[in-house]
């Protein structure tokens, strides 16, 4: 019976979970923590990897000498490196906010001014996009700046509509 006795006792023991050692959770947070910024690190440095051949070509063309070159020649030059940027950004997945005539989408653009629209259907779109607004997958970096049309039709022009002004009457039959 001793066989049987012994039994349980094993068993006890492999349910019970082992005591934590002091300062092992404090260790593991380190640990973590350090991880997390060695990953941080690499992610910059890849990212860094990308631009910089782009960054070198911008320099070149910032240093050339204007008397000897002509405009079509820089002009040709900032294109290729705004390219090169634009190929390492989009390969990250970099995309630019900067379409006209797409609804207004608070989430994405910033509305800077209004302009009225010239047919009901371009009500609340962006008309012209004043600086454009970027994002890294779906996070957003920086809304985009833009005009934003809306519809005024001739009832809701005479009643105030962007004036503030006119004909509207208010309640009491008195007139604004």
């Amino acid at each position: 019976m001793k066989d049987n006795d012994k039994q349980p006792r094993r068993a006890e023991r492999l349910e019970q979970p082992e005591a934590p050692q002091p300062g092992a959770a404090d260790q593991a947070r380190k640990r973590a923590l350090k991880e997390r910024s060695e990953l941080w690190a690499r992610a910059q440095a890849d990212v860094l990897q990308r631009l910089v051949d782009a960054l070198d070509d911008l320099a070149r063309f910032a240093h050339v000498d204007p008397e000897k070159t002509d405009a079509k020649t820089i002009h040709d030059g900032v294109d290729m490196v705004e390219r090169k940027f634009w190929k390492q950004l989009e390969a990250i997945g970099v995309t630019r906010v900067d379409q006209v005539g797409v609804p207004f989408d608070p989430n994405l653009h910033e509305a800077v001014t209004m302009r009225r629209a010239d047919h009901p259907a371009k009500d609340h779109t962006v008309g012209a996009v004043l600086q454009p607004g970027y994002l890294l997958g779906r996070q957003l970096l920086r809304p985009a700046r833009v005009e934003v049309l809306t519809w005024q039709d001739e009832r809701t022009e005479r009643g105030g509509g962007w004036g503030g002004g006119g004909d509207a009457q208010a309640p009491g039959g008195e007139t604004g």
